[in-house]
């Protein structure tokens, strides 16, 4: 706004005009000069406080101006710097963060299945089993795992929408053969506290209650769990041909899937489709490889007869049968 040497220059003439008013102070010029510069004289600081904050204006326009500039300069460096980076990544850095977006897509499925393991309730149940059949990681007739130790009996879990609507969600009890020991129907609101104990109480009523101390129905739930990742692992490993449409694993070993017998563990994938159960005398067979626990595969086959035998699972049963398989 206002120049230095204009404010000089003002003041020096309000001063001129009072030495003048003194001079001619007994005139009517010298009245009027005294006026003047007294009102000259007066707005001098005003002028001073003027320039001054002008100034100090103008330091901080300068000031800001320049934390501006850097604030670019840095933000365009940054971004350089990232493009930089992102270019100078490794291939085994690109695939790690493929690889963390893959896992990430799994995580909803994974923690659906991981909730069982915990205190899942009905519908944590019934949701973990649909996304299962979605996935087809169990058995289009449901899945089962061991129930109770020691009472020789199995939870299975034959899930069912239920097109009309019921929203019924039946659990069964059933023996090594499939054979149905109790039913049990878990109402919509029935916490799984209430379903459990309400079982216990159709279970004392038969042959196979180990008592109070020992009934233990809810570690079946963990088992469900590691079932349920067990086949959503295999899923991310691309391993779907010898895991699939599980029924139930038995002993960690081998797997009774809805259509084949699956060894999981063994190098060559083992697999013995149900439609070629009688080609062979599967039992022998076996017994020339070494890696097969006899027993366990011995167990598996009894339940894929059984599957079959009670038109869950489709194949051919094997002549040499013995009476005991056959209802």
């Amino acid at each position: 706004m206002f120049r230095n040497d204009a404010i000089v220059l003002f003041a020096l003439t309000s001063l001129v005009m009072l030495i003048a008013s003194w001079v001619l102070r007994d005139s009517w010029w010298g009245d009027l000069l005294l006026q003047v510069g007294s009102a000259a004289i007066l707005l001098v600081p005003f002028l001073l406080f003027t320039k001054w904050l002008e100034n100090q204006l103008s330091k901080s326009n300068e000031t800001t101006q320049a934390a501006i500039s850097s604030t670019q300069r840095a933000v365009e460096h940054l971004e350089q710097e990232v493009a930089k980076a992102d270019m100078a990544r490794t291939p085994s850095e690109i695939d790690g963060l493929i690889a963390k977006r893959l896992d990430e897509e799994r995580q909803p499925d994974r923690t659906i299945f991981e909730a069982l393991a915990g205190a899942p309730s009905r519908e944590d149940i019934r949701v973990a089993l649909r996304r299962a059949l979605e996935l087809e990681i169990i058995a289009s007739f449901g899945v089962r795992v061991p129930f109770m130790d020691g009472s020789g009996l199995y939870l299975w879990f034959p899930y069912d929408e239920h097109p009309s609507g019921s929203d019924l969600f039946t659990v069964i009890a059933q023996k090594w053969d499939l054979e149905r020991v109790t039913e049990f129907q878990w109402e919509p609101g029935v916490s799984t506290v209430d379903f459990f104990s309400s079982m216990a109480a159709e279970l004392r009523e038969t042959p196979y209650w180990v008592g109070d101390t020992a009934f233990r129905p809810a570690a079946a739930l963990p088992k469900l769990s590691e079932t349920l990742l067990f086949g959503h692992e295999a899923i991310i490993n691309a391993e779907t041909d010898r895991t699939s449409r599980i029924f139930e694993i038995i002993e960690d070993d081998w797997i009774v899937a809805e259509d084949a017998l699956l060894h999981w563990k063994s190098p060559a994938h083992y697999i013995i489709p149900y439609s070629k159960l009688n080609e062979c005398n599967w039992e022998t067979h076996m017994r020339g490889k070494r890696w097969v626990d006899q027993a366990v595969f011995q167990n598996a086959l009894d339940v894929a007869v059984f599957l079959i035998r009670d038109g869950l699972a489709n194949g051919a049963l094997p002549d040499y049968l013995p009476g005991l398989w056959k209802k």
